[in-house]
């Protein structure tokens, strides 16, 4: 049987990899238990203990690690010791008993609803470029999807359900970390804004991608940024993520329910998804209808 912690990592990578895990976490979770053994020289698994762990959590504390940093590398070395457990080279995880530092969160910026509102209905779109821009913000603020899931959809992605609990809805299937798919509401606002640039590309196919360049090319997530950032540049240094923050925050100020915007934002802790397992697509769309602010069309663009 294997007992080095060398040979058990990438055990342990290989499963991941089969669960797949993409491979920036599998680079994340190797660099992180190569720390672990560089800084305590431990090698053999009956070495790794709680007191071992305890003690590279203090060195990482001494070192002036950051808590989140500390925090992220106690979480994987938790889910080795769980792995481990699951595959019964140990009987208990040894990482179970540490304590990992309090992180002191920053509060995300968060716009008003009344001041993208008014932004969001002044953006131009008289051209293909001002049409494309606009649904990309629809779509980000309508879904609170991710700019690395954003860029990643096909234009066989997104669905327009014209009988959804506001008379339209756009669905989004979206890919998710640890490769989860979802689907996500984005409202009649986002309906209309991405049905109306895709009519500016005729021939476009479901595999093709859903968002390009001038030239036909899928967009990159910089881009992504730069065209969020200045296509809202009155509001004042607006990211893709500030979008996903206000999305999330709006609906709970509207009375959503904290488990249902946690499905839709595709929250990636495994306690936390297992939580909104049965939470179906069809409530997702009816909360979204009822709190999102741009779920809704007025009278003009409903005529």
């Amino acid at each position: 049987m294997k007992t080095t912690l060398e040979d058990l990592r990438g055990e342990f990578l290989d499963d991941l990899r089969a669960r797949r895990y993409s491979p920036h976490t599998l680079d994340a979770y190797e660099r992180d238990l190569r720390a672990l053994c560089d800084t305590t020289g431990i090698v053999n698994l009956e070495d790794l203990t709680t007191d071992a762990i305890e003690r590279y959590v203090a060195e990482l504390a001494r070192a002036g690690r950051a808590s989140s940093t500390i925090q992220r590398r106690l979480a994987v070395v938790s889910s080795f010791g769980s792995w481990l457990v699951e595959t019964r080279y140990l009987q208990k995880n040894p990482a179970a008993p540490v304590h990992s530092p309090k992180v002191r969160r920053r509060v995300p910026q968060v716009l008003s609803e009344e001041e993208l509102e008014t932004c969001l209905d002044q953006l131009p779109r008289g051209t293909q470029m001002e049409r494309r821009n606009l649904a990309i913000i629809e779509v980000l603020y309508g879904s609170g999807v991710r700019v690395s899931e954003l860029v990643s959809l096909n234009a066989g992605d997104i669905y327009d359900v014209s009988d959804g609990p506001t008379g339209r809805q756009l669905l989004v299937d979206v890919i998710g970390k640890g490769s989860k798919e979802r689907l996500v509401p984005a409202g009649a606002r986002a309906a209309i804004a991405v049905l109306t640039y895709l009519e500016g590309r005729p021939g476009v196919t479901r595999e093709d991608p859903l968002f390009v360049s001038r030239d036909g090319d899928r967009l990159t997530p910089r881009a992504i940024q730069h065209i969020v950032a200045r296509a809202l540049k009155s509001l004042g240094g607006v990211s893709p993520h500030v979008l996903r923050h206000s999305f999330a925050t709006h609906l709970l100020n509207a009375g959503a329910n904290i488990r249902d915007i946690q499905a839709m934002l595709g929250h990636e802790d495994l306690s936390t998804t297992q939580i909104y397992t049965h939470t179906t697509t069809e409530r997702l769309m009816k909360v979204h209808g009822r709190t999102h602010p741009r779920a809704h069309l007025s009278a003009t663009e409903a005529a």
